[in-house]
């Protein structure tokens, strides 16, 4: 690409003439446009996205923590829990998510009273004090 500017004549009152360029191929001066076309024209430097620029600008949360399953899920607005349904009686679980079904079932957490019952249904499910411990039976003559 060769630029010779022609010799600037002074034109009356002081007005500057620009440059004439001179380009060797079409694709030289439609690259020369591209460039000046993205400097002058201000919708190209405008940033109009909805991607990353706009997600720094969230500050609300929609979700908070739920007080059955612990979890980021209770919808403020709504106050339904989407991860385990709360306030409903019943825990959400569906049979199109089989992960998700394991994950929560029975044998998960630390089974506070489940644990125990095993043991206690091999004896019988006594109650009471052990025979031994009542101390020495008095007998009357």
């Amino acid at each position: 690409m060769t630029h010779s500017a022609a010799p600037t004549e002074s034109a009356p009152h002081g007005e500057i003439r620009a440059k004439q360029l001179q380009f060797d191929t079409p694709r030289e001066k439609s690259v020369a446009n591209l460039h000046r076309h993205s400097t002058t024209c201000p919708t190209t430097t405008a940033k109009m996205t909805k991607g990353t620029s706009s997600f720094g600008k969230r500050h609300n949360k929609s979700h908070t923590l739920c007080r059955r399953c612990g979890r980021r899920s209770l919808h403020i607005q709504k106050h339904e829990c989407s991860s385990c349904g709360y306030p409903a009686a019943k825990i959400r679980k569906y049979n199109w998510s089989e992960k998700a079904k394991r994950r929560k079932t029975v044998g998960t957490g630390r089974m506070r009273f489940l644990k125990d019952v095993s043991r206690r249904f091999k004896n019988g499910f006594q109650t009471g004090k052990p025979k031994g411990s009542r101390g020495p039976t008095k007998q009357e003559s």
